[in-house]
């Protein structure tokens, strides 16, 4: 291996585990911040965390793969199970949709399915989105695995012609459900863009090395899988917002609490015993009073979500009816 080729590999080997690294820190420091602040986790954190424990395994294969020549056929790969097309497919696919299905699990816990609208999209793309992952492994040539064995059936001809077939399709369920999904929240996908980016980019390599049946580099096939799938990871911690004190407003409002909101003028009115009579005493009297009911009925509190504080000028209360 020349001294370009080791540098190249040493690079992709350590860029893997540093990305490894960076997800595990933001996924820890979510871990710690959910329990300390509500005492429980949720289905999405759980997600989240099979997602991060699956790309280890995918991390080791990079390393393994690394201890190659840069440049490998498939068969050579292929006689390794733990580098077989299914193993890596297994870890891959459930890492991928783990974060996918974390994000939609986590729009339902945060109740943006109240409005009736969204709640039919939500619907459409969780449906699409476990279809898409269904479909990724319908694509496999099982019966030719069974028949010819993983490393034979990548020569098949008939195999050859669909395998980039499939890899295209699979990468655009991939890219087209992320793109559904970012349609609901588009704040927190900020990183969504680089995951639908290194997919196209992995399907090109892939697709254009196998089309040709020619030699790829695979080490850069299972590194771009790697990052693709802990970039979710990634932008999993920014999915709550706020002040995660206790006490604090309810991480998903980012809305000022509601301590400058009194009731209407016609609540307001109730309170009064005797018919306002312009008197700049009278003035001063409904004015504190107006302030002791606001302090009273409107102290700090969590904001509800969907909760419309519509603020009323505290002048507008004190003129005369």
């Amino acid at each position: 291996m020349s001294t370009e080729s080791t540098a190249y590999t040493n690079g992709l080997l350590v860029t893997t585990w540093l990305v490894t690294g960076l997800s595990t820190i933001p996924l820890g420091a979510r871990l710690y911040t959910r329990y300390w602040r509500f005492s429980k986790f949720c289905w999405d954190d759980l997600f989240v965390v099979l997602a991060w424990t699956l790309s280890i395994p995918m991390a080791v294969q990079v390393t393994v793969a690394s201890k190659h020549n840069t440049v490998l056929h498939t068969t050579t790969f292929n006689k390794s199970v733990s580098l077989s097309r299914p193993i890596t497919q297994l870890f891959f696919y459930n890492a991928l949709w783990a974060i996918k299905i974390s994000f939609l699990v986590f729009f339902r816990r945060i109740g943006v399915i109240a409005l009736a609208a969204v709640k039919r999209y939500w619907t459409v793309v969780f449906a699409l989105t476990i279809a898409a992952y269904i479909g990724g492994w319908l694509l496999n040539s099982y019966d030719c695995w069974v028949k010819k064995g993983l490393s034979q059936c990548d020569h098949d001809p008939a195999v050859s012609r669909f395998t980039p077939v499939a890899l295209t399709l699979a990468t655009a369920f991939d890219v087209i459900t992320d793109a559904l999904i970012k349609i609901v929240l588009y704040s927190i996908f900020s990183f969504e863009l680089v995951t639908m980016l290194v997919a196209i980019i992995r399907i090109i390599i892939a697709a254009h090395g196998i089309a040709r049946d020619r030699k790829f580099q695979i080490t850069l096939l299972l590194f771009l899988s790697h990052i693709e799938a802990n970039t979710g990871t990634l932008r999993s911690l920014f999915t709550q917002k706020g002040d995660t004190r206790p006490g604090s407003p309810a991480p998903w409002d980012s809305r000022p609490p509601n301590i400058n909101v009194v009731r209407s003028p016609q609540d307001a009115t109730a309170f009064s015993e005797k018919p306002f009579s312009g008197t700049t005493e009278k003035k001063v009297s409904d004015e504190e009073e107006l302030l002791s009911i606001r302090v009273s009925h409107h102290a700090r509190q969590p904001s509800k979500p969907f909760e419309t504080d519509i603020p009323i000028d505290l002048g507008d209360l004190l003129k005369n009816p």
